[in-house]
């Protein structure tokens, strides 16, 4: 994150989120694949992630925590172990795409 920061000439960013309920294998690649062309996926948990980002706030690196493509049970799991909740939940909202639990869930939580 300060590399980040440094990068962007910024002291701290307003809202900090988790794009992906996964990550890619951590190194230089920014997609990593393997030799056959798979993609490499971290083992890092999300919930990991997230304990890793409420120590940014902590920090002062960023004054928010935020999600996005999560689904209700992973945004549970989020819930049920931070100290910092998310301020806001990006969400796709189309014919296809049913976000109404979302929604309700986001009432529920006062997120």
């Amino acid at each position: 994150m300060k590399t980040t920061l440094k990068d962007l000439g910024l002291d701290f960013i307003d809202v900090y989120m988790i794009h992906w309920p996964f990550a890619y294998k951590e190194g230089d690649e920014l997609f990593p694949k393997d030799s056959s062309g798979k993609v490499l996926y971290s083992d890092v948990d999300y919930v990991e992630t997230w304990g890793a980002m409420e120590e940014c706030v902590t920090l002062g690196l960023t004054k928010s925590l935020g999600l996005s493509n999560f689904n209700t049970d992973q945004i549970n799991r989020i819930l049920a172990s931070c100290t910092i909740k998310p301020v806001n939940l990006q969400v796709t909202i189309g014919f296809i795409f049913s976000v109404v639990i979302l929604f309700l869930l986001y009432e529920i939580f006062n997120m």
